[in-house]
């Protein structure tokens, strides 16, 4: 039975009330307190409304049926604006009139059709309160409209033991309402003051599973303390320390098995946690954040049975791995509807026969994910288990619909692609363009499935996937255009490719996954260099390295020279970390390079054992004068041996001049004298060009070695 409500209304409200069906309307007289408010107002709940709303057909209705369940205090609607509890958006153009609205909120009102969820403060524009209970409380003589006297209401109706609730059915909108984001401070305030008094287990638990984990467990835990209240560890096996460091940090531990199945595992992870919200995070992941804004997220958060949450995967090898695809995942889980299908890259899902998921975002989490650097790939094998798994899921499908036979050969497919196995790889994602598939999983079978073509250099069928991806993809997404710029460029069209790049940075696509601004500079600053664009080169790929990506050490050190740029803007991004890379890179790819880089660096890192070890790799390559630089770095260190003017001496590479001028340095720098014959073997080496200018040079720098070097007759040219 529907409860007796008597509306009071501010002053210029009454044009947008409509007809609510029975229940009077009184002007709110200015001044007027909830004193005055409780001591005269008839029936079972008063219902305050502000100006400039614009109220839904059936609204008065919408708000009385949360009051169905005797512990409901007060209630109040969903609007266009305000507290994240009662916040959300609705696909409309500004309104002024309820007709304006009237299709949107229609189905706004049926698809959330008596649902309600709990909060913790209610927006004064707008509420329905038991009249009982505004009698009982203490509020005084403040205005019922003033925002901090609704949070006092709200408050102390909830550490009463009644339930504050958003009847969200009912969607109101402001039509002055500022639509910037709000701040979380006031949520933050409050929720301090209040929640817990309501709260009878954990808001927040971790579950992950884990085996043999010692070495990313203790980071993993770490990044946890203090932004969850309890950590549930399912261990599949572990041979090593894994389990003593879980229950050493706190953790649940529950000692359990393998059977290449993610999901059973999640799931039985899961079982153990007593949280309201399950965080899904695995060992070899960081958790980060604001523990403060994260609790309040989750404590307003009323729409979502799953959240997604930003997840860096970090690429690359031990302390050099940087950050590489950013993608959007669900982590976190209503734990009374979610559990996790499907093997590999497992999904979550509600129980058969229960509503649809709800789903939102939450930015308030990032993890990172070092599980595919090079090294962890390597170390645990992870690449052929990812394909054991995905392929033992897929034959167990028994008549599969479409999104879940999509979902399998995707994520076979991505371990197939893992493991270099492309043919394989774009079998499946041929297979999930065939299939009527959920545009998601068409989308990404289209774009992996293309990269399998570029890797198997079918360029013509690339492109015919690059259309298709086109049609698939939304207007916003940049995906295609910077796929169509990687295809030019693998053409031998670099006009072609930076037309297609062109203003393209950061490359979020329709379904979450983003390719950071490293990743498309440095295509971009490649496309530039093979034009020969060297300023633009070197502006877009310094970008690339500054924007988290592993620097292309090589093509900056070219295009920085051939810019006429000071090559210290490339080692000053030289890290401790990436110091042996990046000299390896150089020494290989750009050896003319190397000698220049490697005394730069050593201006900033004078005495570095590890630039002595590069110079003596390089000894025999050097000039003598460069040589001459290093010797008595590298002999004070103790290493002689490699001393680069022996390196030079001693190299039958090495040009017969200037192998003489190597001895003529070493007999008057370091006193090393050569015997007469090899001096005279090598003058006899000498070539017509090299003549009397070398034997004077030689003299100064050594008059013994020059005057050896006078006994012998010059080559002639004829």
């Amino acid at each position: 039975m529907r409860l007796a409500a008597t509306i009071l209304a501010r002053a210029g409200a009454r044009a947008a009330l409509g007809e609510p069906d029975g229940a009077p309307v009184v002007d709110l007289a200015p001044g007027a307190s909830y004193s005055s408010v409780a001591g005269s107002v008839a029936g079972d709940v008063v219902v305050l409304v502000d100006a400039g709303l614009v109220l839904p057909t059936g609204w008065l209705d919408g708000l009385l049926r949360a009051f169905d369940d005797p512990n409901v205090a007060m209630v109040g609607p969903v609007f266009n604006a305000g507290n994240p509890a009662q916040r959300s958006e609705l696909p409309v153009s500004p309104a002024t009139s309820a007709s304006d609205l009237a299709p949107e909120v229609a189905a706004w009102a049926e698809e959330h059709r008596s649902l309600h969820h709990r909060a913790y403060r209610i927006e004064p524009w707008c509420l329905a309160v038991r009249v009982d209970l505004l009698q009982q409380v203490e509020i005084g003589d403040a205005d019922p409209f003033d925002p901090e006297t609704v949070d006092r209401l709200c408050h102390e109706l909830v550490v009463r033991g009644f339930d504050v609730m958003v009847a969200e059915e009912v969607y109101v909108l402001r039509a002055d309402a500022d639509l910037s984001e709000p701040s979380m401070d006031d949520e933050i305030r409050h929720l301090h003051a209040v929640s817990h008094a309501r709260r009878s287990g954990p808001l927040l638990s971790a579950a992950l599973i884990v085996k043999n984990e010692e070495e990313n467990l203790p980071r993993c835990l770490a990044s946890l303390s203090g932004l969850v209240d309890e950590v549930v560890v399912y261990d599949t096996g572990s041979t090593d320390a894994t389990v003593a460091i879980a229950r050493d940090a706190g953790a649940t531990v529950v000692e359990g098995y393998w059977d290449d199945d993610f999901s059973r595992a999640r799931n039985e992870a899961i079982s153990h946690c007593r949280g309201e919200w399950i965080l899904s995070i695995d060992a070899d992941e960081i958790a980060t954040g604001d523990a403060a804004a994260v609790r309040v997220a989750l404590e307003v958060n009323w729409y979502a049975d799953v959240l997604v949450v930003q997840i860096t995967n970090l690429l690359g090898k031990g302390d050099t791995a940087r950050a590489g695809l950013d993608h959007h995942g669900p982590r976190l889980l209503r734990r009374s509807r979610c559990r996790w299908r499907l093997r590999l890259h497992e999904q979550p899902c509600t129980p058969s026969g229960e509503p649809p998921m709800r789903g939102g975002r939450l930015s308030h989490v990032r993890l990172l994910h070092t599980g595919y650097t090079d090294d962890a790939a390597g170390a645990r094998d992870k690449i052929a288990r990812n394909i054991r798994v995905a392929e033992e899921g897929m034959a167990e499908l028994v008549d599969p619909d479409p999104e879940e036979l999509a979902a399998n050969l995707v994520n076979l497919g991505r371990s197939y692609t893992w493991a270099a196995r492309s043919q394989d790889a774009l079998d499946c994602y041929q297979r999930v363009v065939d299939l009527d598939a959920p545009e998601g999983y068409r989308r990404a079978a289209l774009t992996h499935g293309f990269e399998a073509l570029m890797a198997l250099e079918r360029l013509e069928e690339a492109e015919e996937w690059l259309a298709l991806l086109r049609e698939a993809s939304s207007e916003q997404s940049l995906v295609p255009r910077y796929l169509d710029g990687l295809l030019h460029f693998r053409r031998g069209d670099v006009e072609g490719a930076l037309e297609c790049l062109k203003g393209v940075d950061a490359i979020a696509d329709d379904d979450g996954t983003l390719r950071g601004a490293d990743i498309v500079s440095k295509v971009l600053g490649m496309a530039h260099l093979a034009n020969r664009e060297w300023a633009a080169a070197l502006d877009a790929l310094l970008l690339a390295a500054t924007a988290g990506g592993v620097p292309a050490w090589g093509p900056l050190a070219v295009a920085a020279v051939n810019a006429h740029a000071d090559l210290r803007v490339v080692t000053t991004l030289v890290s401790d970390a990436s110091l042996l890379s990046a000299c390896a890179e150089i020494v290989m790819s750009t050896p003319a390079l190397a000698p220049t880089f490697l005394e730069l660096l050593w201006e900033r890192l004078p005495g570095d054992p590890r630039l002595l070890g590069v110079a003596a790799r390089l000894g025999p390559t050097l000039t003598v004068a460069r040589a001459l630089e290093w010797s008595p770095r590298l002999r004070a260190a103790g290493s002689t041996d490699h001393c680069p003017l022996r390196a030079i001496l001693e190299s039958a590479e090495a040009p017969p001049a200037e192998r003489l001028r190597a001895a003529a340095v070493l007999e008057t720098a370091f006193d090393e004298r050569q015997p007469d014959a090899r001096l005279i073997g090598l003058a006899a080496a000498l070539g017509p060009d090299d003549g009397e200018t070398v034997r004077d040079e030689i003299a100064l720098l050594s008059p013994r070695v020059g005057a050896v070097l006078a006994t012998q007759p010059v080559a002639s040219g004829v």
